[in-house]
């Protein structure tokens, strides 16, 4: 019984700090000026069959106090069905938001 009291703890304070971390991660950065225009890139061969592998578009990150181009890049997917949505800055009141792209 003990031991189950133990872990049922442990699991509490795991999903608790695990909730707290959520919301540290969805923190929006907001940044004054507007990202450059994209870059003009080659899109190289896939390195293997095309239904596996996803081209990410480079993009502008912030990074230290300055936009940085991230190269795009072929990517293998995760699972057959999953799509990439590439990431995006969007305009806010205040200034630029970065929206990280994620598999859905």
């Amino acid at each position: 019984m003990k031991k189950i009291m133990s872990l049922a703890a442990f699991l509490l304070m795991l999903g608790t700090s695990g909730a707290a971390l959520a919301d540290h991660v969805n923190a929006e950065i907001i940044i004054g000026t507007a990202p450059p225009p994209l870059a003009r890139e080659v899109v190289t061969p896939a390195p293997g069959p095309a239904n596996q592998w996803v081209w990410h578009k480079g993009h502008w990150r912030w990074i230290d106090g300055t936009y940085v181009w991230i190269p795009g890049h072929w990517v293998a997917r995760p699972r057959p069905a999953v799509v990439w949505v590439e990431p995006v800055w969007q305009q806010r009141p205040k200034g630029w938001v970065f929206v990280e792209g994620h598999w859905k």
